[in-house]
């Protein structure tokens, strides 16, 4: 960061009048552009945490439907990785979104197998245990 700076202000000093002006407006442009993503990103963090104390107090329902799919109707399917909300919050995106197209919904449970974490079979039995 010192290196860069001092480069900067080299350059804005000795070649100010000969375009040197130019860094300084796009540097303060990346500059600026890089703290409005941050707010961004800290007001998608926040969302998402208000997101998750609201669906946190729906009780989850380990208890699968029994009652058979209308193959006749459309169906739409739902990757969630757990019960933790974005589910459920996908599934009223698509109430919203898509009103009365589609009858039926079907929630898969994906997990991911990450060959850091994977010590061997027991690891698997668990991940098994944590998407049924």
């Amino acid at each position: 960061m010192i290196l860069c700076l001092t480069i900067l202000i080299i350059t804005i000093y000795e070649k100010f009048g000969e375009g040197g002006w130019i860094t300084l407006v796009i540097t303060s442009a990346l500059i600026g552009l890089c703290y409005l993503i941050r707010r961004h990103y800290r007001k998608v963090r926040q969302g998402v945490r208000q997101l998750e104390e609201i669906l946190s107090s729906i009780p989850s329902g380990h208890v699968p439907n029994e009652e058979a799919l209308n193959t006749n109707e459309r169906t739409a399917i739902i990757l969630v990785s757990g019960y933790n909300g974005f589910g459920l919050h996908s599934w009223l995106s698509v109430f919203r979104e898509f009103p009365k197209l589609y009858r039926n919904f079907i929630f898969v449970s994906v997990a991911v197998i990450d060959s850091g974490a994977f010590k061997g079979a027991s690891e698997i039995e668990a991940l098994k245990s944590s998407t049924v």
